[in-house]
């Protein structure tokens, strides 16, 4: 994600959590909860070439749509599943710890349906 997008990026989430919909790409998102410093750093070769090919996938997708609180988070989830398949995503979030390890915890025991609008994303 390039910089003007980066910051447009955090422009739209900070309007949707002001309770507002904003305008968001799946590579935007992923931009945003994903730090590929952190997986050069915290993972082996392989495990980061995997992650980096993911990541490279999400960058692709620029299709922006409109979310709110609740879309924005399902697909913030979506993506974290998506990473946390290939290598631990809290290796690589660039999130703090203590509000990081109450997200996974979430996304790895949400039932959620797996047919969401995202789902096409990631497969």
């Amino acid at each position: 994600m390039g910089l003007i997008s980066g910051v447009l990026a955090i422009r739209e989430v900070k309007k949707i959590r002001m309770g507002k919909k904003g305008k968001l790409s799946i590579s935007q998102i992923t931009g945003l909860i994903t730090n590929m410093l952190d997986a050069k750093n915290n993972l082996d070769r392989e495990d980061f070439n995997n992650v980096y090919a993911l990541f490279s996938k999400f960058s692709k997708i620029r299709t922006k749509m409109l979310m709110d609180r609740n879309d924005y988070l399902e697909a913030c989830m979506s993506i974290i599943k998506e990473f946390d398949k290939v290598a631990p995503y809290d290796k690589y979030s660039g999130s703090d710890d203590f509000e990081l390890s109450f997200l996974l915890n979430e996304v790895r025991n949400n039932n959620q349906n797996e047919e969401s609008i995202y789902s096409k994303f990631f497969n």
